[in-house]
């Protein structure tokens, strides 16, 4: 039944628009940390890159992509990167589930089949008594300057539109300023600990 759902998705997806490079959609399924519940569609955020080729990403929002609470899928198009794809390149997948704050890495080698199904990918609780520094946006939605919270060790903060293109990069560590921005949903990328932290923002 699953698979089923999975191919009526990729059906769908196909009438959508896509780059000119070969389609590859990488699929799979979302459970959270207790193995059991699926993570409703408005909360799941996630970003995906080639290899370590972080400045082309993809999110849930990008043409041929898109996570469904209702089948617990996500899939992922290869194919609509900027850059080339080819069997044997790392994709990496930064999901977040911003209704109950857990997260996860995921990386898959990508074979040359024009679907691949991964199988299920289960959310982690982050674990009590960390000494990592939440990352977090306040005020959200926002019309001019957001303040940061950040891990110790984060480095500069990417800002992306829905689309997975970098409109924005600053190094500073306490705010960023959004009032240029035209009203949208934005995600807001910091690196720390060796992983990838995505927070959605509302330019209001």
């Amino acid at each position: 039944m699953r698979r089923t759902l999975i191919l009526v998705i990729l059906l769908l997806m196909f009438a959508m628009p896509v780059s000119a490079q070969i389609s590859h959609n990488v699929t799979g399924t979302l459970v959270r940390s207790d193995g059991v519940t699926i993570p409703p569609t408005e909360c799941i955020v996630f970003v995906a890159w080639l290899n370590d080729n972080r400045s082309d990403t993809l999110t849930q929002d990008s043409p041929g992509c898109g996570y469904w609470g209702e089948y617990a899928c996500w899939v992922v198009n290869t194919g609509n990167f900027a850059s080339p794809w080819h069997s044997g390149d790392i994709l990496h997948i930064y999901f977040y589930d911003s209704c109950v704050g857990e997260e996860y890495n995921f990386s898959c080698v990508l074979n040359d089949e024009p679907t691949q199904d991964v199988g299920q990918v289960t959310l982690p609780v982050e674990e009590e008594g960390s000494t990592e520094t939440i990352f977090s946006l306040y005020p959200n939605p926002a019309d001019g300057y957001v303040s940061l919270t950040l891990p110790e060790d984060a480095l500069g903060v990417s800002v992306y539109n829905i689309t997975g293109k970098k409109i924005l990069y600053v190094e500073n560590r306490k705010y960023i300023e959004v009032s240029a921005l035209p009203p949208g949903v934005y995600f807001v990328r910091v690196s720390s600990g060796g992983r990838d932290k995505v927070r959605k923002i509302i330019v209001k």
